[in-house]
C-alpha cells in the first residue's frame, strides 16, 4: 500500500503510562508516549527549516473572494474559493491565472460544494461531498469525467494506490472512517473502524486534515494524541501535555454558550492548528497556552514536544504575526495573507522598510492575496 503513513491528531481512546514506553496491544498496535516541555521566553526562525520564501502576488485582474484551501504542486497553485466566488482558480508562481472554473454549481458539471480536491498527475479531483461524487478536470481545469461515491466523504486523497476519502462525520451506518477507490472511480474496500470517542469530537467549520506526498495529517484543535498508520498498523502516540490540556469532559456540557465559556475561560494547552510536515519526523503546529498563540514542534525522533513563543519570518521583510500554513509538499510549505494584513505591517514599518521593497502597489491590489512559499 502506498499510504507509508497516516497521522492524525486524536482523543486519547487509551490510557498511557510510563513516558516512552512501548507497548503492543492485542490487535498489534504500538502506544508511545512523547512529553512536551516549554521554552515560552524562546522563538523558532524561518531560516531554522527554510531557506527561502517566494511571495506570489496573484492577479489583481481576477478577485479571490475567499480561500478555501490552496494546493501548490508542479510549479502551480490551486485555490478554491467556492463560499463566495464558486471559483476554481489555477496560477502559476508568477501569479499569473493559467485557468479558471466559476460555473460551480450550475450544468451538468454543477456542483452543491468544493468539498475539498487533490491534485495528481496532471488530473485535479475535485469531491462534492453532499452530492456524493467526484469531479475530474486537467490542469486547465477541462472536464475529464465524474463518478458517484456510496458516502458522503469529508475529504480526499489521491496518490499511486487510487482515491482515498476521509468521513469525518458520524452518519448512521457508517462503521469505517476511510474508503479506497481505483482512479476510474471502482470502489476497492472500506476500511479503519470508527472509533467513537474520535469522531464524537468533529467539530464543524474547521479543517483538520491535509496530504503531503504519500502521507496524509488529520489533527482537531482539542484532541492531544498522535496516531500514524503504516501499513495498515497503527501507532498511537499521546502527546503528554502533563495534564494541562483541555479536558475532552467540557464537550459534555450541553448548553453552547456555556461549554464556550468554559473553553474560553481555560488556563492550558489546546487549539492545535496549521500543521505541517517540516522534516521526516518533525511537525509543526499553532497552539493556543492561556489563551494565546504558541508554536508547538513535534519531534518524533527524539520522542519530545515543544512549545515555543512564536515563530520569527528572519527570511524576509515580511509579518511574523498571522502565519498559519495551509499545506506542504516534500519541498516547502505555504501559506497566504491578505492586502489588508501585509498594508498593515508596511504603514507600522514604514520608516524601517522602503516603499519600493513592499510586495505590492496600488488599489487594485485590495482585492488580492499574496501566497507564500517557503523552501525546505
Amino acid at each position: 500500500m502506498s499510504i507509508n503513513k497516516l497521522i492524525f491528531i486524536g482523543i486519547s481512546i487509551l490510557l498511557f503510562t510510563n513516558c516512552n514506553k512501548k507497548d503492543n496491544t492485542k490487535d498489534g498496535e504500538i502506544i508511545e508516549t512523547i512529553k512536551v516541555g516549554q521554552a515560552l521566553s524562546q522563538e523558532l526562525k524561518f531560516s531554522d527549516f527554510f531557506k527561502t520564501i517566494t511571495p506570489v502576488q496573484l492577479d489583481p485582474n481576477h478577485i479571490v473572494g475567499q480561500i478555501d484551501k490552496v494546493v501548490v504542486k508542479d510549479s502551480l497553485i490551486f485555490i478554491s474559493d467556492f463560499y463566495l466566488m464558486k471559483s476554481l482558480k489555477v496560477y502559476d508562481f508568477n501569479g499569473k491565472l493559467l485557468s479558471e472554473r466559476d460555473d460551480i454549481g450550475e450544468g451538468p458539471y454543477g456542483m452543491s460544494e468544493i468539498t475539498d480536491f487533490s491534485y495528481y498527475k496532471n488530473k485535479l479531483y475535485v469531491l462534492d461531498g453532499t452530492s456524493r461524487r467526484i469531479l475530474i478536470f486537467d490542469k486547465d481545469l477541462n472536464d475529464l469525467g465524474t463518478f458517484n461515491i456510496k458516502e458522503l466523504a469529508n475529504n480526499l486523497w489521491v496518490d499511486d494506490s487510487g482515491i482515498y476519502l476521509y468521513y469525518q462525520n458520524r452518519l448512521d451506518g457508517i462503521d469505517f472512517n476511510f474508503s479506497l477507490y481505483d482512479h476510474e472511480g471502482k470502489w476497492i474496500e472500506d476500511f479503519f473502524p470508527k472509533t467513537d470517542k474520535l469522531n464524537e469530537t468533529i467539530l464543524s467549520g474547521e479543517e483538520f486534515f491535509f496530504p503531503v506526498e504519500d502521507e496524509v495529517i488529520h489533527y482537531h484543535p482539542y484532541i492531544d494524541s498522535l496516531y500514524i498508520i503504516e501499513d495498515r498498523t497503527i501507532n498511537k502516540i499521546r502527546i503528554d501535555f502533563n495534564n494541562n490540556f483541555l479536558p475532552y469532559e467540557y464537550f459534555d456540557i450541553s448548553h453552547p454558550v456555556e461549554r464556550l465559556k468554559k473553553v474560553n475561560s481555560f488556563n492550558g494547552y489546546y487549539k492545535i492548528s496549521n500543521g505541517i510536515k517540516l522534516t521526516k519526523n518533525k511537525f509543526l503546529f499553532t497552539i493556543l497556552y492561556n489563551r494565546r498563540q504558541k508554536i508547538l514542534l513535534v519531534d518524533l525522533e527524539k520522542n519530545v514536544g515543544i512549545v515555543y513563543k512564536s515563530l520569527k519570518n528572519d527570511l524576509a521583510n515580511l509579518p511574523s504575526t498571522g502565519i498559519n500554513f495551509k499545506g506542504n509538499s516534500n519541498d516547502f510549505a505555504w501559506y497566504y495573507q491578505t492586502y489588508d494584513q501585509l498594508n498593515r505591517f508596511y504603514q507600522l514599518n514604514k520608516r524601517l522598510i522602503d516603499k519600493e521593497d513592499w510586495i505590492f502597489n496600488g488599489a487594485t491590489d485590495k482585492e488580492t492575496p499574496v501566497i507564500f512559499i517557503c523552501k525546505y
